[in-house]
């Protein structure tokens, strides 16, 4: 009879696990303020956009916020404010969301894609190093999944040919790098509130910075139809965007920042006793905090699987961790981004605007086998229940492992995403 529930088993678990987004009477009083108020948003800075941008802005380590409506148009706007043009290139990991590389393909930059550290999957400086160009404008290193990049490598790297730092930190609210909160560093960090950051509004961003003057050019003008601030309402300096946080999305973040260090830490709290218990299976390696990590983000649990040694395919084992009731489990980035259809062979980009939004790459062997191979994650709200959530996690990897013959003719129909907890698997005759 068989064990594994994909092949008929009983499942380990069947209740389910912590939800995501979380809202209570915090969320619905901010709310009530802004219907109560009249004063929606739109293009302006409202009430609760200017708090937010301070209290953010200082939650961060930085000295100014500028709230937008994602975390792809902070990065895109943000470019621009450093300078960045058609022709230029500016440098970022292969193993990211697609939205990194948008923002400096709409400018008509060109993206050079660069390798990752294979301890960490967030950018390895020595691979940015190498394909710095005369053209080489800016480089957006990604705090991948709540870890901190190598700061200090990355601004030496930098400051020695005068190349403008934005920190993709979409998933990293609240991490610490030696102590400091990540906004202390850089040119711009920008920040995402879209549906599964550990802050949400469903959608929205912001940009951190600490520059005075670029902050204001940045919030004020590129932000705000090209206006300055003290002139008359149409007065219109250059063009520009709008992309404004509404007030809405404003208050819905205040009050979700609230609970953001509670959470944080029993994210913290679990993710440590997961990976405790993981160090145990062979075949699974839990990825560790780097040294110069003083505080994790979690907004994934990143972990590697050695198929070898575990006895099946990484997919198999996330299909079969579904059944078992365990469906917080997701593989990484499936390709490099430079594998996808948008990024043409010849080094062109489908649906570009400007002939230089063009592509390049360094070798990137570290990047394929995370996305081909290895690399999965546990989703953040799976760290925000007790114990008895992660023993369920452990002792269902434990259970695959015990029965993993059972897997043996089976083929993964396609493993989920962050964004869903479906997966299957089809029986083929050997």
């Amino acid at each position: 009879m068989s064990q594994l529930a994909i092949c008929g088993g009983n499942p380990l678990r069947t209740q389910p696990f912590p939800k995501w987004p979380l809202y209570g009477d915090e969320e619905l009083t901010q709310l009530k303020e802004v219907l109560d108020s009249e004063a929606w948003g739109g293009s302006v800075h409202g009430p609760k956009l200017l708090e937010l941008m301070d209290k953010f802005a200082q939650y961060q380590g930085a000295k100014h916020g500028i709230g937008m409506n994602n975390g792809t148009v902070t990065m895109e706007i943000g470019l621009y404010a450093l300078g960045v043009r058609p022709g230029d290139e500016v440098i970022l990991p292969c193993f990211t969301m697609i939205a990194t590389p948008m923002a400096p393909l709409k400018l008509g930059a060109k993206c050079v894609f660069v390798d990752i550290d294979p301890d960490t999957y967030n950018m390895d400086p020595k691979s940015f190093e190498s394909a710095i160009t005369d053209k080489t404008k800016a480089v957006i290193p990604v705090q991948l999944y709540g870890q901190p990049c190598d700061l200090d490598e990355i601004a030496r790297i930098a400051g020695e040919h005068n190349i403008k730092v934005l920190y993709d930190t979409a998933q990293s609210h609240g991490a610490e790098y030696k102590g400091n909160r990540t906004g202390k560093y850089g040119d711009f960090h920008s920040f995402s509130f879209q549906q599964f950051k550990n802050v949400t509004a469903g959608e929205g961003g912001m940009l951190t910075c600490n520059d005075e003057e670029l902050w204001s050019y940045t919030c004020w003008t590129l932000n705000e139809f090209g206006r300055e601030p003290g002139k008359p309402w149409y007065h219109h300096k250059e063009l520009a965007w709008n992309q404004m946080l509404s007030e809405f999305q404003a208050a819905i973040i205040l009050a979700q920042m609230t609970r953001l260090d509670q959470q944080t830490q029993t994210r913290i709290d679990n993710a440590k006793y997961l990976n405790k218990r993981v160090r145990e299976i062979e075949g699974i390696e839990p990825m560790e905090w780097a040294p110069y990590t003083t505080r994790h983000g979690y907004n994934f649990a990143p972990m590697k699987i050695r198929q070898e040694e575990f006895g099946c395919t990484r997919g198999q084992f996330i299909e079969a961790m579904a059944a078992e009731g365990i469906g917080v489990v997701s593989p990484v980035y499936p390709i490099p981004l430079y594998q996808g259809e948008m990024f043409r062979p010849d080094g062109t980009v489908a649906g570009a605007l400007f002939p230089t939004s063009t592509w390049s790459k360094v070798p990137c062997p570290a990047a394929e086998k995370a996305c081909q191979e290895e690399g999965f994650l546990i989703l953040q709200h799976a760290l925000l229940g007790t114990h008895k959530e992660i023993d369920d996690i452990v002792d269902a990897m434990w259970k695959i492992k015990a029965n993993v013959h059972e897997l043996r003719g089976l083929e993964a129909a396609g493993v989920g995403n962050p964004g869903s907890n479906r997966a299957s698997v089809q029986a083929k005759e050997e």
